[in-house]
This record gives C-alpha cells, structure tokens and sequence, in this order.
C-alpha cells in the first residue's frame, strides 16, 4: 500500500488518433500517448444529452424554492434524462462487452454518462458514436498531504478546551449568544475516511440511528461497513468541522451530524475505484430518494485537488464542474482547500481555481491561527489562472497552521494545511 501523497489524482486513460480529438479531451489526449493499442483503460464516457440544471437552478433560486422541491426537482431532473437516453447506448456497448473489448460498464445519472473499461484501439468507435459528446480520463485522487507540526515549535494547546481556530472564526460566540451549534444540520467530507469511534465524533455519526449505507460510503472497497480512516487525513477534517468531547471542543458546528466517504484514500485504491464521481453521486441523494432530504449533506468539505505537476492534467481543468454543480443545484454546498503550494502567486489547485462567477468551486486560503492572522507561507494564492472578472482567489482564508483536531485511536493531533483552514469554513457552513 503506498501512501498517499499530495493532495489528489492519478488520471488513468485515453485518446488514440486525430480523427476523433474532437470527441476526446485534452487531458485524455495527452494521457494516451505511448499507450499501446492493447492496453486496457478506463475512460468516462459523457453522452450528448445533458439536463439543462443551469435553467432550473434559477427557476427554483427565483421562486425561492423550499430545499425539499429544490432537491426533488434537480435529482428527479437528472435521473429521468439518464434514465431515458442510456439504454440505447448500453445496448450497442453489449456487443463489446461480448467480444471482450469492452470489460466495465457503469452508468451515472449526476451528469449523463458512462464509466467504461476497454482498451486504446477501441477508442476510435466509442468516440465516434452518435451519443457520445466527449471522452474523458477516469481519475482516481488522493488526499492533500497536511504539513507536519515542527517538533521543536509545537502548536498551541486550546485554551479553555476550545482550539484557536474555532475562537478565531467565532463559532464560540455563535454558540453561546445566538445559541446555534449546528444541531439539525448535516455535514460531510470527501477525504480518506473518519475514525467512527473517536469521542469526539463517535455520538453524531448520523448512522447510529440510519441506514449505515446512506451515512458512510466505502469508495475505496476496504469492506468496511462503518466509518474507519485508514490514513488520518479525513478524522482530523471532520474533526474541525464538528468535532467535540470534554476538554477538546475542537469543531466549529459541534452540534451537526456528520456523514463520509472515504474515496481520497487512494494509497490502496485500484483502477476500478469509481472515485470522485461516485462520491458526488452518492452525496447528491445518499438514500437514492429524491423525496427525502434529511439525509443530503448540507455542506460536504473537499481537502483534495490536482496541479499541473500531475501527468494528464492541465490548468482550470473543468472536468467536474458539471458533476460539482448538479450536487450543489441539488442541496449541497461544497468547500475547496486551495492547495499547499504557496507563496507562488496562481498556485491554487484545481478546481477551487475554477473562476467563472463569484462562488462556484469556493476556495479557502490557508492562515496562522491567532492575531494578525497572517497568510500561512504554504497557503497557495491567487489570482486563478482561469482568468476573467472572479479570478480573485481564494476566496476567503481561515485558520489552518498547527491545528489541533482528532487523530484516529482516540487521540489528537496537530497538523497544518489548508486541508485544516477548508473544514473550518465547511464548519461555518453548518452553523450557517
């Protein structure tokens, strides 16, 4: 098993002649170069057709729709537009299947398409179907790796049992004179997991008294039918969003109910992980009933995303925008940690660099954790190499150097990044 390093991706796919570039994305095209005409990939197939979210996302904003319609409108929306325009495409890639060629098929309704395993030489007449608009590389991500507390500094213990980062946000004031904790709201992570019997988190795992199956997603396949964390990236997270025992009150929304997924733990994945898709599928209507929504997380924190460094990536990649905001049309707010490459201006990571209006893909820049505040030197910076009138980024910071939150076992742990300033944002989120 090897560990997960930064924060997120290794694309996995194709692309094969000019024939058909245009049916193929750039990033597949570069990541099929040197592949043999044999060689198996696995590829997202998105179809022609798509729901038109865009419209009915203002429709429903202008009318100030009720989040249960909104959420029954979007999903139902979605799942009729795959529901009626997949089976005619399955049933010409049965052919393949039969032969061989084509090893994995498997649907999504989130956006309309298609995961399919096949190999190079038959690219050409996959992309080449009426269907089809466009071909794009699989990916499987991994966690942000958080930057280590240095031995000799330390960090600083809370005091009064609440950490400075919660302080600084002033949860605790919204605690006490407005008497919201987060209680009623529901609170997610995209990460490598939870430690389900922390004592910090243990009691608000909404899967005591749910479906366990709409409350922890084992993405990877580990096997694990209650949230665990194999790594510690994704405890220390929820931890911050809304984490709380005697003595170590350490999360923002200490009263909201938490649900995970644990598909950024990519260190023991496969290339058959379905990954960030299947993650934003699952988050978008865990129980798969658009009629209910206490179990849709209100907001879902995302410590992860890809950098030019990463073979088959290539800056602004907008690869998840469409699957982002069909999750967010259907309830769902979603925070993005901008990234540890700073102090390098543009050095955000992708998509919290994604810049096409005000808010979309929000990004949380990373801060010491008392006054004055300072930008952390790791914080990646702005402006968005996306360019236009919102590439001011990100775009609010929080604290994320030395931040005391839960570690798996039990116990705690300081770590800095803006892995840590991100939940601190979602906590906010919660209370909000």
């Amino acid at each position: 098993m090897s560990k997960a390093p930064a924060f997120v991706i290794v694309l996995s796919l194709l692309l094969v002649s000019v024939a058909y570039a245009g049916d193929l994305s750039p990033g597949l095209q570069r990541q099929i170069r040197g592949m043999q005409d044999h060689d198996e990939i696995k590829v997202l197939v998105v179809l022609s057709e798509q729901a038109d979210i865009e419209t009915l996302n203002h429709e429903l904003h202008v009318t100030r729709a009720p989040m249960a319609e909104r959420h029954r409108r979007v999903v139902e929306v979605l799942m009729e537009t795959a529901e009626r325009t997949q089976p005619s495409f399955l049933a010409e890639l049965d052919s393949g299947r039969e032969t061989g060629v084509i090893r994995e098929v498997k649907p999504y309704w989130l956006i309309n398409a298609v995961s399919v395993v096949t190999t190079v030489d038959a690219l050409a007449d996959l992309a080449a179907r009426d269907a089809v608009d466009i071909i794009e590389p699989h990916l499987v991500v991994e966690p942000i790796d958080p930057i280590l507390p240095d031995p000799e500094k330390g960090g600083v213990v809370p005091r009064g049992g609440i950490t400075p980062g919660v302080i600084a946000v002033q949860a605790d004031r919204v605690w006490n004179e407005l008497g919201i904790d987060g209680t009623g709201a529901l609170v997610a992570n995209l990460d490598t997991g939870v430690d389900g019997a922390h004592p910090a988190l243990s009691d608000r795992w909404r899967g005591n008294f749910a479906p366990w199956s709409e409350c922890w997603r084992d993405g990877i396949g580990f096997g694990d039918a209650t949230p665990i964390d194999r790594h510690y990236h994704g405890t220390h997270v929820m931890g911050t969003i809304c984490g709380t025992a005697p003595g170590n009150q350490i999360g923002v929304a200490p009263g909201a109910l938490w649900i995970a997924d644990n598909s950024i733990n990519q260190g023991a994945g496969n290339e058959l992980d379905q990954d960030v898709l299947d993650a934003l599928q699952w988050f978008s209507d865990p129980d798969g009933d658009p009629g209910t929504t206490d179990d849709v997380p209100d907001v879902v924190q995302n410590s992860w995303g890809v950098h030019e460094g990463f073979a088959g990536y290539f800056d602004c990649d907008s690869r998840w925008w469409v699957a982002i905001d069909n999750c967010e049309a259907a309830g769902v707010v979603t925070t993005w940690s901008a990234g540890n490459e700073g102090p390098a201006s543009g050095s955000l990571r992708s998509p919290a660099d994604r810049a096409d209006s005000p808010h979309n893909a929000f990004s949380v820049g990373s801060t010491i954790h008392s006054p004055p505040y300072t930008i952390s030197s790791f914080s990646s910076r702005g402006p968005s190499g996306c360019g236009g009138p919102y590439a001011m980024k990100p775009e609010v910071v929080a604290p994320g150097s030395d931040i005391w939150s839960a570690q798996p076992g039990g116990g705690y742990q300081f770590l800095s990044g803006t892995s840590m300033s991100g939940p601190h944002v979602a906590g906010v989120v919660g209370l909000m």
